[in-house]
């Protein structure tokens, strides 16, 4: 029996010294990893900073457009009211001006229309005159 214990501790041992050996390659290992791993670490960090700068200026140049757009639509806006507001009032003028040519228009008709009138009345008046005289010598001759 002890002679197997023997056995056994030897492999226990020579386990033992195995598995130390593994231990001790897994840390060189994890300890060659360690720099690699810092390096990629600041990689991802400077590329997340990249992204991060290219992402705000961005969103920066954006919102500049955004605003410069409502700026934009706001004068287009003002100038679309203030074009309205001078066809109205062009409108507005037209429409007195038309109406003082109409009512010039009536004036100037009715003038004549009275003009036409007097001179109709003096034809008559003298169609009648002349009616008279020629009554008057028609009855003399006869």
């Amino acid at each position: 029996m002890g002679r197997y214990t023997d056995a056994v501790d030897k492999q226990f041992e020579q386990r033992m010294n195995d598995l130390d050996l593994r231990a001790q390659a897994t840390g060189d290992r994890i300890d060659s990893l360690s720099p690699q791993l810092d390096q990629l670490k600041d990689g991802l960090k400077s590329v997340h900073d990249l992204f991060l700068a290219q992402l705000i200026r961005s969103f920066k140049e954006t919102l500049d457009s955004a605003e410069l757009t409502a700026q934009n639509a706001a004068n287009l806006q003002r100038t679309l009211e203030v074009m309205l507001n001078n066809v109205r009032e062009g409108q507005t003028e037209i429409a007195s001006v038309f109406e003082q040519s109409l009512q010039l228009a009536n004036q100037r008709a009715e003038s004549a229309m009275g003009t036409v009138m007097e001179a109709i009345a003096a034809v008559v008046e003298h169609a009648a005159t002349l009616h008279s005289q020629i009554v008057c010598l028609i009855i003399g001759i006869l």
